[in-house]
């Protein structure tokens, strides 16, 4: 079953992490769930992969990523080379305000 975004997001889009994921990984009390951003424009790999039966795509925020502020692990990478926003599964993503979807909620 799919659930979350099942298409790209506008850029500019206010996104938050559904309730599915942030139960099933532990995140009700935390500040993640109150936690809202934009949809920025991003040209990886990983936020062009939204076709075909196994694509997994991602979508990038307007939070910086650890990358940009603790380069520890990325050290093999130019700094311009290293990811420059947060990104997360689009199927752990709904967009602020738009109604739930009956697939998000078993």
């Amino acid at each position: 079953m799919k659930r979350g975004l099942l298409s790209r997001p506008a850029v500019g889009a206010r996104v938050r992490l559904t309730g599915v994921f942030l139960r099933n990984t532990g995140q009700q009390l935390g500040g993640e769930g109150e936690s809202r951003w934009l949809v920025v424009a991003c040209p990886c790999r990983g936020c062009d992969d939204w076709s075909g039966p196994n694509a997994h795509p991602l979508v990038a925020l307007d939070e910086p990523h650890e990358a940009q502020r603790d380069p520890r692990g990325y050290e093999d990478l130019a700094p311009w080379e290293r990811p420059r926003w947060r990104h997360v599964a689009a199927c752990n993503l709904e967009i602020v305000g738009a109604p739930p979807r009956a697939a998000d909620y078993p």
